[in-house]
């Protein structure tokens, strides 16, 4: 590069006889090859200068292993999940935008990072996931972690595996924690860095690595992704918890690291929690609001709204009516915790089988009478008289509607 002379070496993994050199003679420099690239033989792909970038954005295909060298950057931007023959990155950078289906050693001095697919990690050096995005590997063995955190979203390394860390963490491998927010204390929590498609917990795979946490600050001292932070010495609560993200195809149930104490679940959330493991609710299909995992006839949200626990007999605690010569009765269960967040809303019609159902209005089409605990300590009955003289034909159909609140 930059019209330099010499020969082109000769050697095994170089020049003439395997190599790909992207050295243009100073720093801040990029380069695309957008080519099919074939790895015929043991090969270097090496960037020079710690600034420097050349994106491969072609399909490497072949059967010979590659070696990232050099302090830049390689990018991989397009799609080599064919490509499976282990790799090994030595120094600087490999960027993973596209896919590689090669499972991928790191030496102490490289780094993986980007938002692609990559083959399982092992090694002794880093895994930076993009700030804001997502690296997806099967799994991981050993290595160092360096997470972004925003007020809103988060680097994310996505593990696929049955079994996503080959081997538990120690002191020896770090765990980077960057914060780019404002201000940072024992209240904040954030999810993200680690998420397993499998929904048991993890954390004892990664408690006991050495970790560190920054926090934005302009006159700090540690520099990252173009911002500087400082150390932050208070501690912080780490936990995982069970998530449900959508990475593009559709959403995926797993678990997520917790960083902070996350104040403890209410209403329906805490019902959920007290009534499922946690494998089933990492899936909405079984803890989800309208599930219905026993085929009982009653979905979960409305087993919560009568005061019922996922199993029970619910004959009794349904709404009722007893019609009277010139009116009726009705009534239903209602929990007594104000904060339940739930909402009753009754309907009439008088017909059953009809698109006239309408929002009752009490005082004419109901008149609350009365209430009386039903003796669990959480529920209670509403009753509620139908006026006299307000039916116009000799039927008249009511319906509960129990609405989780803030659920669209």
């Amino acid at each position: 590069g930059m019209g330099r002379g010499g020969d082109v070496p000769v050697g095994e993994n170089l020049g003439i006889l395997g190599a790909l050199r992207y050295d243009p003679g100073s720093n801040n420099n990029r380069a695309e090859l957008t080519n099919a690239v074939s790895i015929a033989g043991p090969t270097s792909l090496h960037v020079d200068g710690s600034q420097n970038v050349l994106d491969l954005s072609g399909v490497l295909s072949g059967a010979g292993l590659i070696s990232k060298s050099g302090g830049g950057t390689l990018v991989l931007s397009g799609n080599s999940a064919g490509y499976t023959v282990p790799a090994v990155v030595s120094n600087g950078t490999l960027q993973v935008d596209g896919a590689l289906g090669a499972a991928v050693a790191v030496d102490s001095d490289g780094t993986v990072a980007g938002a692609g697919v990559v083959g399982a990690l092992s090694g002794s050096g880093t895994v930076a996931p993009a700030t804001t995005d997502t690296l997806t590997t099967p799994s991981v063995s050993g290595l160092n972690y360096r997470f972004t955190f925003t007020e809103t979203e988060t680097s994310i390394l996505r593990l696929t595996d049955a079994a996503p860390f080959v081997g538990n963490l120690n002191a020896a491998n770090t765990i980077e924690l960057f914060f780019d927010v404002e201000t940072l204390d024992a209240s904040s929590v954030f999810q993200g860095g680690f998420f397993t498609d499998e929904a048991a917990d993890f954390f004892s795979a990664i408690e006991n690595a050495t970790w560190t946490v920054y926090v934005r600050d302009e006159s700090g001292s540690v520099e990252h992704e173009g911002e500087t932070y400082s150390l932050y010495s208070e501690s912080l609560e780490l936990s995982t918890v069970t998530a449900t993200i959508d990475f593009g195809a559709g959403p995926v149930s797993g678990r997520i690291l917790q960083i902070g104490e996350a104040e403890a679940p209410t209403g329906f959330a805490a019902w959920q929690d007290e009534e499922f493991s946690e494998a089933e609710l990492a899936d909405p299909a079984i803890s989800g609001p309208l599930a219905d995992p026993d085929d009982s006839g009653i979905p979960n949200l409305l087993r919560y709204a009568l005061g019922l626990g996922r199993t029970d007999a619910f004959a009794d605690a349904l709404p009722e009516g007893q019609p009277m010569a010139a009116g009726g009765i009705l009534r239903h269960r209602r929990l007594l915790d104000a904060e339940s967040g739930i909402s009753y809303v009754l309907w009439v019609s008088e017909e059953l089988d009809s698109e006239s159902w309408l929002e009752v209005e009490f005082g004419t089409d109901l008149i609350e009478i009365g209430t009386e605990p039903t003796g669990d300590g959480l529920t209670e009955i509403v009753e509620y008289e139908v006026p006299e003289g307000t039916l116009e034909e000799a039927v008249r159909y009511f319906r509960l509607q129990v609405v989780l609140d803030g659920a669209e």
